[in-house]
């Protein structure tokens, strides 16, 4: 129909791709609770273009903006190719603001030999351990992560493509504590925490742990207005307040 001649057309070359989870028990998930002092483990899998045999150099980049209260070391990154792991041939590096960034600035210059559409994995293992920068309950502390890309061949323009969020929540009681005759505060009134399996909350510093006896657990009193503040960083769960 165009002139008398064939016409060949061409499918259009498949898109990189970006998706985060959070890896737990060999799971892939989307969000999970924990409490204070656990280690969460994010995995990143990006795809690389469909036409990425045409580029001459190609820059990558994969950046997380790590919520504040969690804190990400570069020595708990790992960079895979299939089974291969590249960590090393890749610049990771956290900024002041906790923002990791994971990059080759040519792709085909690393030592290793990628092909259209393979699948490069990162992960990355963080503390939650600021009480004071986490965010108890309510929307929890969400994240994803960003590929930033080289997106034409012929020249040396970059794109980036954002990964679907993940979700980590950690809790915290409040109390307050009144008189059963007069209904006012009682300040001084003094509570142990138990887990559901029997642990006993303790509180050195910032950090807390679970111990087996009673006689360790941390006793947590009331102020003059009756208020415990908050007890933070539990994992989702049932707790006996004695």
């Amino acid at each position: 129909p165009l002139g008398g001649s064939a016409t060949t057309i061409d499918e259009k070359a498949s898109a990189p791709t970006i998706s985060k989870t959070i890896i737990e028990d060999s799971d892939a998930i989307k969000y999970t609770d924990v409490e204070i002092n656990d280690e969460v483990t994010y995995q990143v899998t990006t795809t690389l273009p469909g036409n990425y045999h045409t580029f001459d150099s190609f820059y990558y980049q994969v950046a997380d903006n790590v919520p504040a209260g969690m804190t990400v070391g570069t020595g708990k990154v790992a960079v895979m190719h299939g089974d291969t792991n590249i960590t090393d041939q890749f610049v990771i590096n956290v900024d002041h603001d906790n923002k990791l960034t994971i990059t080759a600035e040519d792709l085909k210059a690393l030592n290793e030999d990628f092909n259209s559409g393979d699948t490069i994995t990162i992960t990355y293992t963080v503390d939650l351990n600021d009480l004071d920068e986490i965010v108890f309950g309510g929307t929890g502390n969400i994240n994803g992560a960003t590929l930033t890309y080289s997106n034409d061949p012929y020249s040396d323009s970059n794109a980036s493509i954002e990964s679907n969020k993940s979700y980590v929540y950690t809790f915290q009681i409040s109390l307050d504590k009144t008189d059963d005759e007069s209904n006012t505060p009682l300040s001084g009134a003094k509570f142990i925490v138990k887990q559901e399996n029997g642990g006993f909350l303790v509180k050195t510093g910032e950090s807390f742990e679970w111990s087996a006896s009673a006689d360790d657990a941390t006793q947590f009193t009331t102020d003059e207005n009756g208020n415990i503040e908050q007890i933070p960083g539990l994992d989702a769960g049932t707790y006996t307040l004695t």
